[in-house]
């Protein structure tokens, strides 16, 4: 265990001591660490090669082509007009972590090389349907610094897509999950629960941009709809989680976790998603202890 988790999980035992509401729950078993991401925007020449940011554009190892993505059968863009290009389109950059820069919180992130995130801000898509698969890429590279590039975005990427830059820096924090059960809404226990997750993760109302942990959310946990939507099964509806084939995928859900989630920041990056939402890329855990990217999940969520 890092020096980092024995620290968070100090705190964490120090607000259930506070609490005697919480002394017959087992939450250490349930916190998970996580490194939060707090956002300053500035100039892309004042962000050094390779360092992390949200925003901006990625600094790529030598050879590597900016994802793109082509929906089937085209959509709509998030204005509501028909969206339908000829070929695929540039996937919209979001952001570049240098894993140096994490604070050690999980073994199941390597300790050096950069991970990129892309997505389709044309349509955004929410992540329940089948179809959704390419609309999110997550990118795994180790190399030498001094190698990296920084991209141009491609000329078709559309300008109002490409965010602004900022400049990250990683808090340690550790996470609970919203729900609970057996602490019921409206409760002793429920109030003291949430005045602990508060204070652990500093809440405050503020954009919560977030690697590893349990997410923020906005409306009910993803795990199961991962695990659907990524087999095949259209969760737009009931009838989706219904069927028999979600009955035979339902365990797996078990197998998915947070990777990364951003926030609207409007004051940084400046993008909102949905009615001010979150982006939650979500992973495996296996691919993720075997550095494989390909099939990471994408859910969006908001008001």
């Amino acid at each position: 265990m890092s020096s980092h988790v024995e620290s968070l999980l100090t705190r964490l035992n120090d607000g259930v001591e506070k609490r005697p509401e919480l002394s017959a729950l087992d939450l250490p078993p349930l916190a998970l660490p996580s490194a939060r991401l707090i956002t300053q925007q500035v100039s892309q020449d004042h962000i050094g090669l390779g360092e992390s940011r949200i925003g901006g554009v990625p600094d790529l190892p030598p050879g590597t082509e900016w994802p793109r993505w082509w929906p089937a059968g085209g959509g709509v863009d998030v204005s509501g007009e028909p969206w339908n290009p000829e070929r695929p389109a540039p996937l919209g950059f979001v952001a570049q972590i240098d894993l140096r820069d994490v604070p050690r919180i999980d073994d199941a992130l390597p300790g050096s090389g950069w991970l990129y995130f892309f997505y389709d801000r044309h349509t955004e898509p929410w992540g329940f349907d089948p179809a959704d698969r390419g609309s999110c890429r997550v990118l795994y590279a180790d190399c030498e610094r001094s190698t990296l590039l920084r991209a141009e975005p491609p000329a078709d990427a559309d300008p109002e897509h490409l965010a602004k830059p900022c400049r990250v820096e990683f808090t340690a924090q550790l996470t609970l999950p919203e729900d609970l059960e057996g602490v019921e809404y409206d409760t002793p226990a429920f109030d003291a629960y949430e005045a602990l997750r508060e204070e652990l993760t500093g809440y405050d109302g503020s954009t919560f941009h977030r690697l590893l942990g349990h997410p923020e959310l906005i409306q009910n946990p993803m795990e199961l709809e991962c695990q659907l939507a990524s087999n095949g099964v259209n969760c737009g509806g009931p009838e989706g989680y219904e069927s028999a084939r979600a009955q035979e995928l339902a365990a797996g859900e078990r197998d998915w976790r947070l990777l990364l989630q951003i926030d609207t920041d409007e004051d940084g990056p400046g993008w909102m998603w949905g009615d001010v939402g979150r982006i939650y890329f979500w992973i495996k855990r296996s691919d993720l202890a075997s550095l494989q990217f390909q099939d990471v999940w994408l859910i969006l969520q908001c008001c």
